[in-house]
C-alpha cells in the first residue's frame, strides 16, 4: 500500500508519483474533522472515493475475473493497493486513525457500486445494504464503520460526464481505450505511468466531484439518488400549501386501485412504421416536443378525487362524464389495425390475456383474431379513458365488453407542482449557452427531466436484502406498504397522477401522427420522423399549444430574446438518409454531413456511427454483425474465499463479476419480417438478407 501525490502546479496532468509510505500518519490529520448527523447515525464530513481494476479471464468454460488494483481517495490524498488483504488492511487503519464507529462513520463513494461490491461482499461484514433490486446496491456499510454509496445513482451520469459537467475539475477521466481493458494484470504487474493516472484520476476526480456537492449539502443531506434532489425541490414547494397533504390521504390508494394502476401504467410510446422498415428513406425530417412530460404536468388534465367504481354502463354514456378520469378493464374480440401510419398502438406486453391468433407487429397488436374456426381472438386489459380514446380511433373490433370501471374527477395537478416545474424550465432556458454556466444549465435541465420519473416509483415494489452474504426477496404485504407509505411525511406524490403524465403525453403524440399519417416514419416518446413536407402541420399544432402557454404564462425568455414554450413542436433537423429495423433501431446521416449517427439498443452509439460510416447504410441489415460494439455481458460468480493462479501469480478472491465483450448482430423476428416483406413486395421485388 502506497501513497500517490501530484504537483498541480506543473501544467496539465499527466501521471501520479510515487510517495511510499512507511505507516500512515497522514490520515491522522482528518481525525478532528467535524461530524454531521443524520437518522443513520455521524458521519464524517469528508469527501472519499474507492474503485477497483479488474482482469477478465474469458477463455474458460465460464468466465470470471479478480482484482489487480484498488486505489482510494481521502479528500486529495490517493492511496494504491494490490490485493484484498491490504484493502481490509488499510480500512482497518483508517477505522482505527479516525477514530471510527457504529456511530461515527466515513462515507465512501464509489461509481457503480453494484459492480465493486461483488467483488468485495466476501471480504468484509456488511449491514445496512440497501438495493433496488438483486445486485443492484445503492448502500452498503462494510464492518459497521464505513458506508460505501453510489456515485453512479446520484449523479445518473458516467464517472466521464459527472467530472465534464461538474466545474473546477481537475483530475477527469483518462480515456478507457488507451487504459486497454483486455489486457491481462495481476497483482504483480507492473503498473505503466498511464496506467497509474488513469487509476488515480477515477477516484481524485469523483471526490472532486463529491465535494462540489457538499458546497450545498454535507454528507447527511446529500441524497442517495438524482431524483432526491428533485424530490427535495418539489416537497419543499408542496409544503407551502398547507391543505395538499390532506388532499393527498383522502385520495389514498387501496391495494386494488394500486394494482389498477400499475396494470394501466405505461411509458413512452416508441415504434417504427411497418411501411418503412428496412427501407432506404431520403430527406427525412425530425420534429421534437419541447419538455414533453413538463408540458404534459402543465397543460393536461389529471385525476384529482379518490377513485371510486362505477358500473360500465354509466361510463358508457360519457357525455354524461365528460370530466371524469377512467382506468376501464376490457375485452376485444377481433381487435383490428385500421391506421395509417404503420404504427399500432397496443402494447402485447401490457395485456392481461391475448389470444395466440394474433399478428404481432414487433411487440404491438396488429391484429388479434379471429381462428380459422371462427373462434374470436381475444385481448383484456386495463387501460385509461386515453387509451381507450386512441384504441378507438386506431383500431376496430367485432365485440367489445368494458368490465369493470373506476373514476376519478379530472382537474389539473397542484399549483405547487406546476411552479417548481415552471421553476426548472425558466432556469433551464435562462441558462442555455450562457457561458460559465453549463453546470447550473445542466443541472436545471436534468431535474427538469427528473420531474416526472419521481411520481411513478413503485410504492410497493418487493424489498431485496442481503442477509448471509446472499440476495434474499423479503415478502410483503401491500396493505401494510400502502399504510406505511401514506403515513410517512417524506412523502407527497400520487402514482396515479404520474400514469396520467405518460398518458396524457402519448395523446399528444398520436394526435400528431394522425395529422402526418401514412408519412410517419418513426416515432419516440416526444417525436416524429416522417416523409414529405409536414412543416404547417407542424406549425399549427405549436400554435395552439403556444396559445395556451401565453394565456397561463408558461414560457421562458432564452438569454437571446426568444420565448420558449413548453410542449411546442420544434424542428429538430433533417437527415438525407434514414433507415430502421424496430424500434429502439435506426441509423440516421444528418444534412450537410457525410458520417451517420445510430441509435441501436445494445450499440454503443459512437462506434456504431464509426462502423456504419464506415460501412455504409446498406450494411445496416437484418443479421449484421458488429464486431467492436461496446456491446457487453456480465457473468456472475458467487463464489467464496478461494485462491486462484494467473501468470505464476496467487491470489485471493472470492465473488466476481467477468464483463465481456460480445458481437451484436442486428436481427428482425421471423414474423415480423413476414410484415415488413408484405410491404417491401408492393414496392420492389427484393431479397432480404
Amino acid at each position: 500500500m502506497y501513497r500517490l501525490t501530484v504537483d498541480t502546479t506543473k501544467g496539465p496532468i499527466k501521471c501520479p508519483v510515487y510517495d511510499p509510505l512507511e505507516d500512515t500518519d497522514v490520515i491522522e490529520k482528518y481525525k478532528n474533522r467535524y461530524c454531521v448527523g443524520s437518522p443513520r447515525g455521524r458521519y464524517l464530513n469528508i469527501a472519499c472515493a474507492f474503485d477497483i481494476e479488474t482482469t477478465n479471464i474469458i477463455n474458460v468454460d465460464r468466465p470470471y475475473a479478480f482484482m489487480y488494483q484498488w486505489q482510494f481517495c481521502i479528500d486529495h490524498d490517493v492511496f494504491f493497493g494490490r490485493t484484498w488483504n491490504s484493502f481490509q488492511d488499510f480500512v482497518g487503519i483508517l477505522s482505527d486513525r479516525l477514530q471510527l464507529s457504529a456511530s461515527r462513520r466515513l462515507v465512501v463513494y464509489v461509481h457503480n457500486l453494484s459492480f465493486e461490491f461483488q467483488f468485495m461482499r466476501r471480504f468484509f461484514s456488511w449491514t445496512n445494504v440497501f438495493l433496488k433490486g438483486p445486485r443492484n446496491v445503492l448502500r452498503a456499510v462494510a464492518n459497521d464503520v464505513i458506508e460505501f454509496r453510489d456515485s453512479y445513482a446520484l449523479s445518473n451520469m458516467s464517472l466521464a460526464k459527472f467530472c465534464e459537467n461538474t466545474p473546477g475539475i481537475i483530475f477527469t477521466k483518462n480515456d478507457g481505450e488507451k487504459f486497454n481493458y483486455n489486457k491481462i494484470r495481476t497483482p504483480e504487474t507492473k503498473l505503466s505511468r498511464l496506467e497509474q493516472s488513469y487509476c488515480y484520476c477515477d477516484v481524485a476526480g469523483l471526490c472532486e466531484c463529491i465535494k462540489w456537492l457538499m458546497k450545498e449539502d454535507n454528507l447527511a443531506k446529500i441524497p442517495m439518488t438524482s431524483t432526491g434532489y428533485v424530490r427535495r425541490d418539489f416537497r419543499h414547494e408542496y409544503s407551502k400549501d398547507k391543505h395538499l397533504r390532506a388532499i393527498w390521504k383522502s385520495t389514498r390508494l387501496t391495494p386494488e386501485t394500486y394494482r389498477i394502476n400499475r396494470a394501466a401504467f405505461r411509458g413512452g410510446d416508441t415504434h417504427a412504421s411497418f411501411n418503412y422498415v428496412g427501407q432506404v428513406l431520403h430527406n427525412v425530417h425530425s420534429y421534437d416536443i419541447s419538455s414533453s412530460y413538463p408540458a404534459a404536468m402543465l397543460l393536461d388534465q389529471y385525476p384529482v378525487t379518490a377513485f371510486a367504481e362505477i358500473s360500465p354502463a354509466k361510463w358508457l354514456e360519457r357525455n354524461k362524464m365528460p370530466h371524469y378520469a377512467a382506468l376501464l378493464y376490457v375485452r376485444f374480440e377481433n381487435l383490428e389495425y385500421i391506421g395509417d401510419a404503420g404504427m399500432p398502438y397496443i402494447s402485447i406486453d401490457k395485456c392481461a390475456k391475448i389470444s395466440s391468433c394474433r399478428i404481432n407487429d414487433n411487440g404491438r397488436v396488429l391484429r388479434c383474431g379471429p381462428y380459422q374456426d371462427g373462434e374470436p381472438g381475444v385481448c383484456e386489459m386495463w387501460i385509461t379513458d386515453i387509451d381507450m380514446k386512441i384504441i378507438e380511433h386506431d383500431y376496430t373490433w367485432t365485440h367489445r365488453w368494458i368490465g369493470r370501471v373506476f373514476v376519478s374527477k379530472y382537474g389539473p395537478l397542484p399549483d405547487a407542482h406546476k411552479r417548481q416545474v415552471m421553476h426548472y424550465f425558466k432556469l433551464k432556458t435562462e441558462l442555455k449557452n450562457v457561458p460559465g454556466r453549463e453546470y447550473e444549465y445542466g443541472k436545471a435541465k436534468n431535474r427538469l427531466n427528473a420531474g416526472y420519473g419521481m411520481m411513478v416509483t413503485d410504492v410497493a415494489k418487493s424489498d431485496w436484502e442481503y442477509a448471509a452474504g446472499e440476495y434474499q426477496r423479503k415478502p410483503y404485504d401491500l396493505a401494510e406498504k400502502l399504510d406505511k407509505f401514506y403515513q410517512s411525511k417524506q412523502n407527497f406524490l400520487r402514482y396515479e397522477q404520474g400514469v396520467w403524465v405518460t398518458a396524457n403525453a402519448r395523446y399528444r403524440l398520436r394526435q400528431m401522427i394522425w395529422k402526418v399519417g401514412a408519412d410517419v416514419v418513426y416515432v419516440d416518446t416526444d417525436s416524429i420522423k416522417c416523409r414529405g413536407d409536414h412543416a404547417a402541420e407542424f406549425e399549427a399544432a405549436s400554435n395552439e399549444i403556444i396559445s395556451r402557454c401565453k394565456e397561463l404564462g408558461y414560457y421562458a425568455v432564452d438569454p437571446g430574446g426568444e420565448a420558449h414554450y413548453p410542449g411546442a413542436w420544434e424542428n429538430d433537423g433533417e437527415y438525407t438518409l434514414f433507415k430502421t429495423l424496430g424500434s429502439k433501431r435506426y441509423l440516421v446521416q444528418p444534412a450537410g454531413s457525410s458520417k451517420f449517427k445510430t441509435t441501436i439498443a445494445g450499440v454503443d452509439r459512437k462506434r456504431g456511427a464509426e462502423y456504419f460510416t464506415k460501412h455504409g447504410i446498406d450494411a445496416f441489415k437484418n443479421g449484421c454483425r458488429i464486431d467492436n460494439a461496446g456491446h457487453t455481458v456480465a457473468y456472475y460468480n458467487d463464489d467464496q474465499l478461494h485462491w486462484i493462479e494467473c501468470q505464476g501469480v496467487k491470489i485471493r478472491t472470492g465473488a466476481n463479476v467477468a464483463i465481456k465483450n460480445e458481437a451484436y448482430t442486428l436481427g428482425i423476428t421471423a414474423e415480423y419480417w413476414d410484415i415488413i416483406k408484405k410491404v417491401l413486395d408492393n414496392i420492389v421485388d427484393v431479397e432480404y438478407n
